[in-house]
C-alpha cells in the first residue's frame, strides 16, 4: 500500500467542516461518523470540545485517524473531550449505546465513483448498482 493518508483524500470537502458541529451541537455532546475515513470529523469534534465515535470499515483509515488525532488540546471554556473510533461496518453500530447520539455526520460513498479500499468486504464503494447499494 501507498501513502494512506493520500490514498483517504477526497473523502470529505473540508471547507468549513466545523460549520454543521457548531451549529447543531453543543461542547460535550456526542458525534457519531460511521464512515470516518481519515477522520476529519473526529479532529474538528476535538477542537470544538464534542465528543466523537467514528468508525470506519478500513482499518488503514483508524489508523491514519489515529494519526491524526494524537495532539494535545484542551478547549479553555471546556474538558477535552473524549474521541473513540473503531475499525467496523457502518451498518452495525452495536458497540455504541442506543439513544446516546446528540449528531449524525455522514458522508457516504460515491458508490463506485471513487473507490475507497480494494477487495475489502462490505466497502460501500465497490458497489455497482443501486439494489447491492
Amino acid at each position: 500500500m501507498g501513502d494512506t493518508r493520500r490514498e483517504l483524500q477526497g473523502q470529505l470537502v473540508a471547507i468549513h467542516p466545523a460549520k454543521p458541529y457548531l451549529r447543531y451541537t453543543q461542547p460535550g455532546e456526542l458525534v457519531l461518523d460511521q464512515m470516518m475515513g481519515p477522520g476529519t470529523t473526529l479532529v474538528e469534534c476535538k477542537l470544538l470540545g464534542r465528543r466523537a465515535v467514528g468508525v470506519d470499515i478500513n482499518p488503514d483509515a483508524v489508523m491514519v485517524a489515529r494519526n491524526r488525532l494524537d495532539f494535545s488540546y484542551a478547549p479553555l471554556d471546556a474538558v477535552a473531550p473524549e474521541i473513540k473510533m473503531y475499525s467496523g461496518d457502518a451498518r452495525c453500530l452495536d458497540l455504541i449505546e442506543s439513544e446516546t447520539i446528540d449528531l449524525i455526520a455522514t458522508h457516504p460513498p460515491y458508490a463506485s465513483i471513487i473507490p475507497y479500499s480494494h477487495d475489502r468486504f462490505g466497502d460501500l464503494s465497490s458497489v455497482h448498482n443501486i439494489a447491492e447499494f
